[in-house]
């Protein structure tokens, strides 16, 4: 992965069941933009799939249809906030 690369799924506990747990990304600093159609959701983590689980499960979520996943391989903490950031004061 030498470039920024952008996943989606639809925003469903099924759909994380099915994500396997050997994917580099579920470990690793990522960015990730919840969305529905008329609000959305910015975060970071290293634990993608645990953090996408507590999501699911948050009733405030529940207007949420998608989850995209901005990755790449020089991702560190640090860029990951610094990104995050820039990406909630845009919008």
């Amino acid at each position: 992965m030498d470039k920024l690369e952008i996943v989606t799924w639809p925003f469903q506990d099924k759909i994380l069941n099915k994500i396997s747990n050997n994917e580099l990304f579920l470990n690793y600093p990522v960015i990730y933009i919840l969305n529905g159609s008329k609000e959305a959701y910015i975060g970071e983590t290293v634990y993608f799939k645990k953090r996408m689980k507590s999501h699911v499960k948050n009733k405030d979520r529940k207007n949420l249809q998608y989850m995209h996943l901005i990755k790449h391989e020089k991702f560190n903490r640090s860029a990951t906030f610094h990104l995050e950031t820039k990406l909630i004061n845009y919008f």
